[in-house]
């Protein structure tokens, strides 16, 4: 069984000219197996791979193979990739925070000689002021402070890739460091000049 892995770009991310982002350094593989009557059990429970060069390769050289050669296979990946002893079975919810982005792939297959197609979208929304807009002036005025209210990242569900997040809006400082949040819980912008 092999991989091809990329990602997508968060818009406005790089020059446009293409649709990929940079290549995750890291990410988790799941594998779940469903019969012909649709039921599904975990195959393979958090398998880290690390980028090393231009390939992936996991900390004992093992990588995955079919289960069987007619079971339709369910892969996700998740990156970063969680602690290697971090385990889904029987409750797929993670706990994640909200200083860094997280990348979500799926992909199905039935055994195949071809490589699995792994592409990675971004799970939740990456707010940043640049650093040319805390310099700039506005009418004299000089930019201080840009906060949010938001609501952070809680968990994900890593079968499904849905995102839990905290019952309460946050302020959020983005004066000078990125965060990322569930974009659906952004309430409000709060820019101070001075």
């Amino acid at each position: 069984m092999s991989f091809s892995v990329s990602s997508r770009s968060l818009e406005g991310e790089g020059d446009g000219s293409s649709s990929t982002g940079s290549m995750p350094e890291s990410f988790s593989l799941f594998i779940w197996t469903e019969d012909a009557a649709g039921n599904e059990s975990l195959y393979v429970d958090n398998m880290v791979f690390t980028l090393s060069g231009s390939s992936y390769t996991t900390s004992d050289g093992i990588h995955p193979v079919w289960k069987d050669l007619d079971s339709t296979h369910l892969f996700v990946a998740v990156s970063p990739a969680f602690d290697p002893d971090v385990t889904v079975e029987g409750n797929t919810a993670v706990g994640i925070t909200a200083n860094t982005d997280i990348l979500y792939a799926t992909a199905e297959s039935v055994a195949t000689n071809d490589p699995i197609a792994i592409t990675f979208d971004h799970l939740l929304a990456r707010i940043e002021t640049p650093e040319i807009t805390k310099k700039a002036s506005v009418e004299g005025e000089t930019l201080v402070s840009v906060k949010l209210s938001a609501k952070n990242a809680d968990t994900l569900d890593v079968r499904s890739g849905a995102i839990t997040s905290s019952s309460e809006l946050q302020v959020i400082d983005v004066t000078s460091n990125p965060v990322y949040i569930p974009a659906q819980t952004l309430d409000a912008f709060t820019i101070s000049l001075s």
